[in-house]
């Protein structure tokens, strides 16, 4: 009883040591060319990779012996490699080498598999980054970003590369805040209620207010937006570098208007209730204005 069939463990030729069927077992023989034989699928056997978490993992053919061997398995896991400037890239589930076991992400969800041999490969898409998700952080992921390096914060903040083709996981306490949390400002946050890492400029503060300091009143020098707040007695003219004198009925010093005309450029027209105005005055033209 013999297995002609290409391929197998036991593929029969006249004349040579061979694997032959024999009653439900395979024994060694030498099968002369003058002997009669019995071909079937029923006796030839197939060594094959039997783990379900190995890529080489297959059936043997219809009819034929299975034979497990472990070391014909072929096993996808992350082993993403050095960059420079990255060290190790950042991913979550780096293989260690010689680990009798994995981490690896199947059908979008992180699994453990044993490896029963050490036939190993690298496959991105074995590969977990934890990155942020959350808008108005400095660390908000977007597609583009793959292959292009992002910082999380994982105690410090660390650069990582997030490969395409990777699976992306959600960790909100990676995200990196720069916030204003000085009160009275429009864009003031509170630490407790965001989720990462926390860092304050106060440098970043929206307040509005008046931001002329020649307003008569409302003048705040914490302000960093006008928002027409100021208040002005009159309208004057002033140029942006120095004063204009004005008495209490608004008259304007005659020792002043000699010093516009002699200092032609621009100067701020301040109408009452209204925005400030910067323009340029031509006294060679308008010497009687």
């Amino acid at each position: 009883n013999i297995c002609e069939m290409a391929g197998a463990d036991n593929e029969f030729s006249f004349n040579n040591l061979v694997e032959v069927y024999d009653g439900g077992v395979f024994v060694e023989a030498t099968v002369s060319d003058n002997s009669q034989t019995t071909a079937d699928a029923a006796h030839c056997k197939f060594s094959i990779c039997t783990d379900g978490d190995a890529k080489e993992f297959n059936n043997n053919p219809a009819g034929t012996v299975p034979v497990e061997d472990s070391s014909l398995c072929l096993y996808q896991v992350c082993k993403d490699p050095v960059e420079p400037g990255f060290g190790k890239t950042g991913v979550d589930n780096e293989y260690v080498p010689g680990a009798s076991n994995a981490d690896v992400i199947i059908n979008g969800e992180m699994q453990q598999i044993t490896l029963e041999a050490f036939n190993i490969e690298h496959d991105v898409s074995r590969c977990q980054y934890s990155v942020c998700s959350l808008p108005e952080t400095e660390n908000q992921f977007i597609d583009s970003a793959f292959d292009d390096g992002v910082e999380v914060w994982d105690g410090v903040k660390k650069s990582i590369l997030v490969r395409e083709g990777s699976f992306t996981n959600i960790d909100n306490s990676r995200c990196i805040h720069l916030i204003c949390n000085k009160n009275g400002a429009t864009n003031q946050k509170f630490e407790s209620e965001l989720e990462g890492k926390v860092f304050v400029n106060n440098n970043l503060c929206i307040i509005s207010g008046c931001t002329d300091p020649l307003a008569d009143e409302g003048y705040n020098p914490a302000a960093t937006v006008n928002d027409g707040s100021c208040f002005y007695k009159c309208g004057f003219l002033t140029p942006l570098q120095g004063n204009i004198d004005q008495d209490d009925n608004c008259q304007v010093d005659p020792y002043d208007l000699q010093y516009i005309k002699a200092k032609p450029g621009l100067f701020k027209f301040v109408i009452p209730s209204e925005s400030i105005k910067t323009f340029a005055l031509n006294f060679m033209k308008n010497r009687e204005k």
